[in-house]
């Protein structure tokens, strides 16, 4: 618009879905202007209209998506309304006719972006980026099994299917390592509601205060750590498209070092999922991942409130409008999960209520059998069913539902 667009001149541009409801483009959006009154939220450019593509529409991006149309000029208010359209398309590039004929629409109020924030906000703290796990997520090894030290167990590379390029193509790591640092690894893949599934194992080289990498690991006597990092140190180097370093990565933004030393009573829930899940962690020895969202606890009765209200399928109903959409619809939970729970009261009969509904669902969950081998999304719905099947799950809905009308 600034440098091609005349004076009275219209433009548009086929844009992401979340352009309009996420908060990351809310510069692109609104702007904030002086008045006399302080700072007032205006229109960043003047729209016009929207065409809103989400997953409803077939046959057209892999991801939900808009058209914006602008012209130049101050905007007082954005549009009141948008243009949502719904359909199966014949052919990922139809002619306009084809188009028109297998199109709906409909006038929808304008989407904007959730603003609402709680008391949680801000204490729900994203895990750590453990990146690449092929550098610092091991299993046992069988090299060395006999007259190993039990303090130095020897241990190696996890390979996974899920590993990016060029990671997941590299030779394994196979080295004996202190035992002090190996701890669990909590992923998004380790919580199902109510219950806490297998934790991975993780080379984690904290001590004390502070991460050391190959050289501080020698120079504090940590040899087999120090042996460990240099060979990941020399892969990171070789392999990586950051200018920092392995260890920089691993404390990305303090991710990690916000949750030392761990706490004794955390809240773990699944940043994205078809529907949510979150356990109470108790490991003063875990460490969670970035593929979940964490927060301390002061109570029982807290943790077991927080859980009940994010496992609930209210809750999930609730948020749905505001998550981000892809091709298979909307995943991403981040923050919108907690943004609407109130502050656990102890004195408050709803929130107690919850908090006892949490025990019951836990002790439910607990007691489903799942076979060793049993993927993470299977383990989750047997859990699903059994909760349902015992009624808790409803019972939790209907105090929720009291909960967020309140």
């Amino acid at each position: 618009m600034e440098l091609y667009l005349r004076t009275g001149g219209k433009i548009a541009f086929v844009m992401p879905y979340a352009t309009l409801t996420r908060q990351q483009y809310r510069g692109f959006v609104t702007k904030s202007v002086k008045s006399e009154k302080g700072p007032v939220t205006v229109p960043a450019r003047r729209f016009t209209e929207a065409w809103l593509f989400d997953e409803s529409v077939k046959n057209l991006f892999n991801v939900p998506s808009c058209v914006l149309f602008a012209e130049n000029g101050e905007a007082r208010k954005l549009p009141a309304t948008a243009s949502s359209f719904s359909g199966e398309l014949p052919s990922r590039d139809p002619t306009e006719a084809q188009a028109n004929r297998a199109l709906t629409w409909k006038a929808v109020p304008w989407p904007t972006a959730a603003t609402a924030t709680s008391h949680y906000t801000k204490r729900f703290k994203k895990g750590a980026t453990v990146f690449p796990r092929r550098l610092f997520v091991v299993v046992p090894s069988g090299v060395g099994r006999f007259g190993s030290d039990p303090d130095v167990p020897v241990v190696e590379s996890r390979e996974s299917a899920q590993e990016k390029k060029p990671w997941k193509f590299l030779p394994p790591i196979t080295a004996p390592v202190e035992k002090a640092f190996l701890r669990p690894l909590y992923l998004g893949e380790s919580v199902a509601p109510f219950r806490l599934l297998e934790a991975a194992l993780a080379v984690i080289p904290w001590n004390k205060d502070s991460l050391l990498d190959a050289r501080n690991a020698r120079n504090r006597g940590f040899a087999h750590l120090a042996a460990w990092m240099t060979a990941a140190e020399r892969m990171w180097g070789e392999n990586r498209k950051e200018t920092i370093t392995l260890c920089e990565k691993l404390d990305f933004y303090g991710k990690l070092s916000a949750q030392m030393p761990p706490a004794r009573l955390r809240v773990v829930y699944a940043k994205a999922g078809t529907l949510a899940a979150a356990a109470i962690l108790r490991d003063r020895a875990g460490i969670v991942e970035n593929k979940l969202y964490w927060a301390e606890c002061d109570s029982e009765g807290e943790a077991n409130f927080l859980i009940a209200v994010i496992n609930s399928e209210t809750l999930r109903s609730k948020i749905a409008p505001d998550q981000s959409r892809g091709q298979w619809g909307a995943r991403d939970f981040d923050k919108l999960l907690i943004n609407s729970i109130p502050e656990f009261d102890s004195k408050n009969d709803v929130h107690n209520a919850l908090a006892k509904a949490a025990e019951t669902a836990t002790l439910v969950a607990k007691n489903v059998e799942l076979p060793e081998a049993i993927h993470f999304t299977r383990a989750r719905q047997r859990i699903r069913a059994a909760l349902r099947e015992d009624g808790i799950t409803q019972k939790i809905d209907k105090s929720v539902e009291k909960l967020l009308a309140g």
